[in-house]
């Protein structure tokens, strides 16, 4: 990327070169030059050649106004190099006064037209050719009183039938730097000048449009984005650059007569100390990081200063300080080379095309800087240096649509595509906020009982701890108070206190172990073991116990095979394990009649693969609205076994706890009066199976 555009900058480079030097190039044939005041034509042809410019030596008189009949026969012995400031005797004078110019011109007679295209000279003239004023722009005068400035570019004709031209010309300047004649005369056949003429002023015009056609533009671009402050910029040197080639050229006192030649020359000067801080301000707002932003107000300054000076004197002040304008011109050209110099090191965007600009732009100038002190006489080509960077400005503001361009293209295609899916997307979010909804609703109504154990926790917890906290207080004042006195007595409810306080014990133990269960607290140890094993155990552990309190215990095993038996296993931990048959069994062996029965029963569902535990009594069971509650800690009501029995509703909270880290089931069936039907399920393992 960076090859190509140092290649485009190098065609470009060349472009203006060959510009550069098509403005001051001699033809193939040298042009003939004028020596002690005759230019010999004689051997040129202008049907094939062109025009002539009128170079060499011209006659010279200095501090007097003469007009053709004032000249003797011989040709004067001072002469002075045209173009070129006043010299005289080969010194320089000063710029301020009047002199007078002769040249003899020998050509073939002809029968065509010749003319002569009469540049600007400062600051005012009036011309012979053969003996006939032809041109006067201005009051030429011998003071400041008595001359008028003016500029005004013209074009004399005359007939080609003689084979001597004689051309006089009057120059006063009191109002500039800088007198005489510093541009070049042309001569040659009528259509060819007038053609180069038209030429060169249908390219300036063209250039001038081009150059404030883009200065509007980039005014636009800042209209419409405010935060585009180089376009801002840019838009200003494009106006200052062409207002300076409109008056430079004599564009504006052609169109506008009217206007004062100080005007004009005030206006020049301005938009050359104004124009360059426009540019620098045009770099630094493109490459932020790079610029130097003191050095940037200081110039701001600079030019502030320049302008006011500029408006508060008279031209052949200000003019005489050209080079300060000029070195500021320098200063600002160096600076913004070394701001794009650190841009393209930096690799920011554009940088690399930006820096060309910037080159040929300087270029320019110093090639008016030269211009403008006689070094070299190329002319003003500022504009011509500022087209090619107007060019490169226009590439870089194209890149940076194009890019704009494909970034809303890859946005425009985002949003398609989001568009598209956006029916599937909210379709699926939807479907998950309705089972986000679920299962808030759910967590609600979890929260609501978990509220309600709560407060029947705190109730029946200070019930519990209160009822018997009384007694034992009632039983310790009689013995205080010697109420009771019969040592019998007194160690009947010494024991009966004792009792409360073990009741209390294990209320508050059960408490805690619960508490620990439902946090994770109270480490499982889960061993492998038979479910034969396991079997023998339990009816072992309660077989006999059951049947000292007069009630009838069964064992059941519901096994399709009874070999399969064998090779089921089962993860528990026992001891945890035989704390839920604990609470079962003898919740059981409380709450049925003397006579009655229970009975454990074990098989094996083979499908889910789980071992299936039934422990069943024939008690007074529980109604069917307390079985989904019968779980929960400290649940009673008038009519639940733990209310009847005075339990704290504590152990089937406990068993359900660990059944659950078992990653077992355990669930209830009964009906007042018919007993109570508990299951259990647990994760087993068939090691070996009968074919």
């Amino acid at each position: 990327m960076i090859r190509r555009y140092i290649g485009l900058i190098a065609i470009l480079l060349v472009i203006f070169l060959m510009g550069l030097t098509s403005c001051s190039a001699k033809p193939t044939t040298p042009f003939p030059v004028a020596e002690a005041g005759i230019l010999d034509l004689r051997g040129w042809d202008f049907d094939q050649q062109g025009t002539v410019m009128m170079k060499g030596e011209w006659e010279f008189v200095w501090h007097q106004l003469m007009e053709p009949g004032d000249f003797k026969d011989e040709t004067q012995q001072d002469f002075i190099q045209v173009p070129g400031s006043w010299k005289f005797k080969g010194k320089d004078v000063s710029p301020q006064g009047y002199a007078t110019y002769r040249l003899k011109i020998l050509h073939h007679p002809m029968d065509q037209t010749l003319a002569i295209r009469i540049p600007n000279i400062l600051t005012s003239y009036r011309m012979w050719l053969n003996g006939k004023e032809v041109a006067s722009v201005g009051t030429v005068g011998t003071s400041i009183a008595e001359a008028i400035p003016e500029q005004m570019p013209k074009v004399v004709f005359m007939f080609g039938d003689r084979d001597l031209d004689e051309l006089v010309i009057q120059v006063s300047n009191f109002h500039h730097r800088r007198g005489g004649i510093w541009k070049e005369f042309e001569y040659g056949v009528s259509e060819q000048v007038v053609h180069h003429q038209y030429i060169v002023t249908s390219r300036d015009m063209l250039i001038l449009g081009i150059i404030l056609m883009m200065g509007v533009y980039h005014f636009w671009l800042y209209f419409l984005r405010r935060q585009e402050r180089a376009a801002l910029y840019f838009g200003l040197v494009c106006v200052f650059i062409g207002v300076r080639m409109f008056t430079g050229e004599c564009f504006l006192v052609q169109w506008f007569p009217w206007i004062p030649w100080e005007a004009s020359l005030q206006l020049e000067y301005i938009c050359l100390a104004i124009a360059p801080v426009c540019g620098m301000y045009y770099v630094s707002s493109m490459f932020p990081r790079e610029a130097y932003p003191r050095i940037n107000r200081v110039l701001l300054v600079v030019a502030g200063v320049l302008t006011l000076f500029v408006l508060l004197t008279k031209p052949i002040v200000f003019s005489k300080y050209i080079v300060v304008f000029q070195a500021c011109l320098g200063f600002i050209a160096v600076v913004a080379v070394i701001i794009m110099i650190r841009a393209v090191r930096h690799r920011r965007p554009n940088a690399v095309l930006a820096l060309g600009g910037v080159v040929i732009f300087a270029a320019s100038t110093i090639n008016d800087v030269f211009y403008y002190n006689e070094i070299w006489y190329t002319g003003d080509i500022t504009h011509y240096g500022l087209l090619l960077f107007v060019i490169m400005q226009s590439m870089i503001v194209s890149k940076r649509v194009s890019q704009m361009m494909d970034e809303l293209e890859n946005v425009t295609s985002e949003l398609r595509e989001l568009n598209n899916n956006l029916e599937t997307r909210i379709e699926g979010r939807t479907v998950e906020l309705l089972q986000m909804n679920a299962s808030l609703e759910q967590s609600n109504l979890e929260l609501e009982r978990m509220e309600d154990a709560r407060r029947r926790l705190l109730t029946n917890i200070s019930h519990d701890l209160r009822t018997p906290m009384t007694l034992i207080q009632g039983y310790l004042e009689a013995l205080h108070d010697d109420i009771i006195v019969d040592p019998e007595e007194r160690k009947k409810y010494m024991q009966l206190m004792l009792r409360k306080m073990t009741g209390l014990n294990h209320l508050i133990s059960d408490v805690f172990e619960l508490s620990k269960l439902e946090s994770g607290q109270v480490p499982i140890h889960i061993k492998e073991m038979s479910a034969l094993e396991f079997m023998d155990q339990v009816e072992q552990t309660y077989a006999f116990e059951v049947e000292n309190r007069g009630l009838h215990f069964y064992s059941e095993r519901q096994f399709e095979h009874v070999e399969r038996i064998r090779g089921l296993s089962i993860q528990v931990d026992l001891e945890r394990m035989f704390q839920v048959f604990n609470n079962l069994v003898y919740n059981a062996v409380k709450f049925t009649p003397i006579g009655g029965e229970i009975r454990m029963h074990f098989s094996y569902l083979e499908e889910e693969q789980k071992f299936c535990i039934q422990c069943m009594d024939t008690g007074i069971g529980v109604s069917k609205e307390d079985t989904v509650k019968i779980f929960e800690r400290f649940y009673k009501n008038d009519y639940s076994r733990n209310s009847r029995g005075g339990g704290s509703g504590i152990g089937l909270s406990i068993a359900k706890e660990i059944i659950e880290s078992h990653h077992g089931a355990i669930w209830v069936q009964s009906e007042l009066g018919q007993g109570c039907h508990f299951y259990i399920t647990l994760p087993a393992t068939m090691r070996r199976r009968i074919t």
